[in-house]
């Protein structure tokens, strides 16, 4: 956290990180999966910060690993 994200040393705005994992034997509709939940966390000011596709072979499953982030208002994170 940088100084210019602090008032009185208490944070103004917290950051939280998340990977939304979409796992299927069937390419096509872990694509589709993929691309619903991405589309829904944007709406929703999310931003994608880093992705990964695998498909793991000894399995045939394809496994797509996207990273999250999302700003909050300090105050507002702590009165829920």
């Amino acid at each position: 956290m940088d100084e210019e994200d602090l008032s009185d040393d208490e944070p103004e705005d917290i950051i939280l990180n998340f990977q939304f994992d979409t796992w299927g034997e069937n390419k096509e509709e872990v694509d589709k999966q993929r691309k619903k939940v991405r589309k829904l966390l944007k709406q929703n000011e999310f931003v994608l910060m880093d992705n990964r596709n695998d498909f793991e072979s000894e399995t045939g499953i394809y496994h797509y690993a996207d990273r999250f982030s999302f700003m909050v208002d300090a105050e507002e994170y702590y009165l829920e």
